[in-house]
């Protein structure tokens, strides 16, 4: 229990430093993040009103040659909006990292998270127009 209380303790002190930081001063950042924190519910509210939770198969990839190549189930559809979740948390961490040092890089790094979210929402976009759901 004791390691417990330790570790709750330092997490507590560790985000009290990140809220304070410069990084969450700049408008700039807090309007990119805003953005990114969108994407993403945007993108897990899109597959979880559309996605059939049912035991059948579903498209989870389809090839413009030969149609629907590659089945699954439901859940398989939602691993654009894990990847999507996981990009947006490591960019963040990196950007947090970069702000200090590299201000422009760091920008850059939250934008490139904006413009994978449009390429992850065109994705899950065309799969469920294409798997009729």
């Amino acid at each position: 229990m004791a390691i417990f209380k330790k570790l709750l303790a330092k997490s507590i002190v560790l985000v009290r430093k990140t809220v304070e930081d410069e990084f969450w001063k700049n408008k700039y950042n807090l309007i990119l993040t805003a953005l990114g924190v969108a994407g993403v519910v945007f993108l897990w509210a899109t597959l979880l009103s559309r996605v059939p939770k049912s035991g059948q198969l579903t498209v989870t990839h389809y090839n413009v040659l030969e149609g629907a190549d590659v089945f699954g189930p439901w859940y398989y559809l939602l691993l654009p909006a894990v990847f999507a979740s996981a990009i947006f948390v490591l960019n963040l961490i990196f950007a947090i990292t970069l702000y200090k040092r590299k201000k422009l890089a760091s920008f850059t790094l939250q934008i490139s998270t904006l413009v994978s979210y449009a390429i992850f929402g065109i994705g899950i976009y065309l799969l469920l127009a294409f798997s009729g759901i």
